[in-house]
Order: C-alpha cells, then sequence, then structure tokens
C-alpha cells in the first residue's frame, strides 16, 4: 500500500469502494508491515464475526505493548 499511496484518493471510503467492487467483498491490504482485511458486504462481515468472532477480537501485540503497557496489563491497556 505504501508504494500506491498516491492512488488513495480522499475520501478513502470511496477509494476502497471502489477496489472492493473491482476486486470483491473482501480484500487483503498491506500497510507496512501489518496485514488488514476488509470486508464491504453486510453478509460476509456478519459470517465473520459469528463464526471466528473470537479469532477477529484479539489484536496482535507488537513491541510497544510488551514494553510500554507491561504485556497489556496496566489499566487503560486493559
Amino acid at each position: 500500500m505504501i508504494g500506491h499511496l498516491h492512488l488513495v484518493k480522499p475520501p478513502l471510503h470511496r477509494t476502497l469502494k471502489r477496489l472492493s467492487d473491482k476486486y470483491g467483498p473482501i480484500l487483503s491490504l498491506r500497510f507496512g508491515n501489518q496485514l488488514a482485511v476488509i470486508t464491504s458486504s453486510p453478509v460476509v462481515v456478519e459470517e465473520c464475526l459469528t463464526k471466528n468472532g473470537i479469532i477477529f477480537a484479539n489484536r496482535p501485540s507488537g513491541l510497544a505493548t510488551k514494553y510500554l503497557t507491561y504485556n497489556g496489563t496496566t489499566m487503560t491497556s486493559a
């Protein structure tokens, strides 16, 4: 995405809508080293959140979480 950031024109939601019209309701984009899955269909969102809700609710922890929030145990990160 960084190499093609000039192709993303504001507003962002319209650009993502055009991408989903072209490539389908599920997009996989890489923002730096983070993988992002974007869904544009309510049916797909419902299926993802009902069948795989636990998997999608967990967030990946990084070095900042490990060192700045004591592995996510501070009051603000809990």
